[in-house]
């Protein structure tokens, strides 16, 4: 008998949890800074951490701060180490 379709291996699970908590955080991010471009998710193997680069235009301390608190919600409920860099439009690579 063939399983389901709906039925992920571990690896797939893992990668399906990650792109919904990553649209999540973007989705954060785009709600605020419109302009956003984004690169990611990636997935840094020597540092066992998902990572998406935020390009916008100046400085938000207190999106940065909401960020950082749902990584941690993340890692506590779903033990994914997902992070946001928030970096300045003006480097986002052409």
């Amino acid at each position: 008998m063939i399983a389901p379709a709906s039925i992920l291996n571990p690896q797939e699970r893992i990668l399906e949890l990650v792109k919904e908590q990553a649209n999540e955080l973007m989705a954060l991010v785009e709600a605020k800074h419109p302009e956003v471009r984004f690169v990611g998710p990636m997935y840094w193997p020597d540092e066992n951490m998902w990572l998406v680069d935020a390009y916008f235009e100046g400085e938000d301390f207190e999106l940065e701060d909401q960020l950082s608190e749902r990584e941690t919600d993340i890692l506590l409920e779903d033990d994914i180490c997902l992070s946001v860099l928030c970096m300045p439009l003006e480097a986002f690579p052409n």
